[in-house]
């Protein structure tokens, strides 16, 4: 009885979270700037801002990485707009991290531990974030590769730039670590 009690909460929960995520989705595309009706019909990403690029690294020269067939993709989607060829230029504000898998164990660990704060955290209200299957950890850009994938952030809008400065660049892990068992 409790579990069908159960995923009836869970449901009701899901079905909200979704007409929330779509309303607000919608809420956005409306409010940007949208020139005339036949655009809405669209709603296409050419409409959005465009901060984040993922791509596969070419080269690298000096303080430039060059993305081929990096695709631009604008805030709240996941999907993009493919772009020929990128330059992402690395400054002293840029950071960069590689993203490494975290042993299967420790991070099942990790789960345990986060599945029990969040029973606990559910009297408080205090929200408990999930553990990462990856550490962070603080490279240079000589320590990117060619054929490495990123994901780099900026701080403009660069749906029309072929190049630009990076705030942050996220170095994807090649696969998740395996257990040392």
């Amino acid at each position: 009885m409790k579990m069908i009690e159960h995923k009836k909460i869970i449901s009701a929960v899901a079905v909200i979270a979704v007409v929330v995520i779509f309303t607000n989705f919608f809420i956005y595309i409306n409010g940007s700037k949208i020139k005339n009706k036949s655009q809405t019909q669209n709603l296409g990403l050419e409409q959005l801002e465009q901060h984040m690029a993922v791509g596969v690294v070419e080269k690298i020269s000096g303080q430039e990485i060059t993305l081929n067939n990096a695709k631009k993709i604008p805030e709240n989607t996941t999907s993009g707009v493919k772009s020929e060829s990128l330059v992402v230029i690395v400054d002293q504000a840029t950071t960069i991290e590689r993203f490494v898998g975290k042993d299967t164990l420790v991070f099942q660990k990790e789960l345990e531990d986060f599945a029990k704060k969040q029973k606990e955290s559910q009297n408080t209200n205090t929200p408990v974030m999930p553990p990462e299957p990856f550490t962070r950890v603080k490279i240079g850009i000589n320590d990117i590769k060619a054929g490495d994938t990123i994901v780099v952030f900026s701080t403009i809008n660069i749906k029309k730039l072929t190049s630009f400065t990076a705030k942050e660049i996220n170095v994807q892990p090649t696969r998740m670590a395996t257990s040392s068992r």
